[in-house]
Parts: structure tokens; sequence; C-alpha cells
């Protein structure tokens, strides 16, 4: 197989972040026809189709390849479930669901360049997540398309310029791009479109930066729920247990938990 697995971390009790990378040099996604092969012999129907849409060669292999290593973490994180069946949603998310419909577990997955990352909880909590890969980017204007705006970082304790680039400021973007996004991917697909980012402030994901903190909580009322999300860096996993070394990646979880009812 052209993809390693990581040792998956876990999150929460139930909750469970499952990391790996793809070799896209590898005869399998660099030969356009064995990619054809591959996607024909693994994909469902709707997966297929939806594959075909895709017009680039890169993001065709990385449909596949996380496509692929969801299969594979659903095979050791639920090794029992051999009548689940894998479907997508409208939307495009991934379920896996019991012959009756009702689902076995609630997953989320993200790729990044060669980076996969899936989540798998309960049926009953909701999950995200979303992986970046550390790379070049206009900060300003990935800030701009969340929302945010540049008197949202004034009192910031490390001032972050966005007129210009640099790493710490373009690196911040992408962590709170990753943090958004993860919450996105927990709503509802039903609930989106009453939704809009930004949904963290943007001092929360300052703190956890400019400290250098591994993991973050911060909490969004969300209907009747409070989100979680936890920000791990790719420092956290051992680079000597894979034969081609991860790129620098932000990798973000966001789990829902029901907010405390009154007393």
């Amino acid at each position: 197989m052209a993809i390693h697995f990581y040792p998956s971390l876990q999150v929460t009790d139930s909750i469970r972040l499952w990391i790996a990378a793809f070799c896209p040099e590898s005869n399998q996604f660099d030969d356009p026809s064995q990619l054809h092969e591959s996607a024909r012999a693994l994909l469902t129907d709707q997966e297929f189709a939806r594959w075909t849409r895709f017009r680039t060669h890169p993001k065709r292999c990385q449909f596949v390849a996380s496509r692929q290593a969801l299969r594979h973490v659903l095979s050791k994180a639920f090794p029992n479930q051999r009548d689940a069946r894998l479907v997508t949603s409208p939307g495009g998310r991934p379920l896996w669901l019991q012959p009756d419909g009702h689902a076995v577990a609630n997953l989320s997955l993200s790729h990044s360049e060669s980076v996969i990352t899936i989540v798998t909880g309960p049926s009953n909590i909701l999950v995200g997540v979303d992986c970046e890969v550390i790379r070049p980017i206009n900060a300003k204007a990935l800030l701009a398309s969340m929302g945010y705006a540049a008197s949202d970082f004034a009192s910031a304790a490390t001032p972050v310029v966005f007129d210009r680039p640099n790493g710490h400021s373009q690196e911040f973007a992408l962590s709170l791009w990753t943090a958004n996004e993860a919450i996105w991917k927990a709503i509802p697909e039903a609930d989106q479109n009453s939704l809009s980012m930004p949904f963290l402030s943007a001092d929360s994901i300052q703190r956890a930066i400019v400290r250098n903190i591994q993991v973050n909580d911060v909490h969004l009322e969300l209907h009747r729920f409070s989100t979680q999300v936890a920000l791990l860096s790719s420092e956290l996993l051992s680079p000597e247990l894979t034969p081609w070394k991860l790129p620098a990646v932000h990798i973000c979880v966001a789990c829902e938990k029901p907010i405390p009812g009154p007393k």
C-alpha cells in the first residue's frame, strides 16, 4: 500500500484521530491508468461518479488515497461491523451506516496535499476535522475570506502583520482557517445555510499559537451544543515511524458535546 498510517491519537474518551500520508510518486498514484483501475476497484458507484468530476490528476489521487485510508480506518475501528456500508451525503460527507440506515459512527475526513486525517466518534456526537499543510499563502486574503478584519487583531499580545507576507502571519492564518473549517464540518449539513464564519475569536487561536500550546480548548455555542476544538501539531507524531517525512501540517478536530442544562 502506498499509504502510511501513523499511530492514532485519542482526542477525547470517545473521539479518535487517524493520520496518514500517501506517496504521490508510487505507481498506484503516479500512473493515470493504474489510478483509474484503483478507483474503479475501490470506490462505490457514487464515489466513482464524484471521482470522475475531478479535473486534475492530483485531486483524483487525493480522493482515491483518502477513501482507501478511510476504509482501512473503518476496518480497524469497527472490526465487527461487516454489514455496515459506506455512503456519501449530498454534501460529500462519508457516512458509515448499518443495514437499517442508522449511523454506526460519525466520521469526518480531510486531506491536504499528501496528508489525510480522519476522525471517528460515536453516532450521537458530531465531529469535524480539517488539516492544512503549511505553505506560502496570502494571509490577509485568507482571513478576509473567513470574515475577519485587521481590527480583530489590533489587541493581540504579539502583533500580526497581514499587509506583507511573513511566516508567522501565514501560519496563524492557516491555524484560524483549519479551526473554522473543522467546526464547519461538525455542523449538520441542514444547519450550515443558517451559519457563517468566523466561529472563533482571533484572540483564542492567537494565544494558542503565540504560547505554543499543543492542545487548546475553545467553546462555541451552536444550538444546544458547544464545540470543543483541539489544535494538534505534527510534532506530536514520531517522524522515525514513516518511510517519508510528514510535512508540517495544522490539524484541528472539532467535537460536539451537550451544554449542561439549568440546575
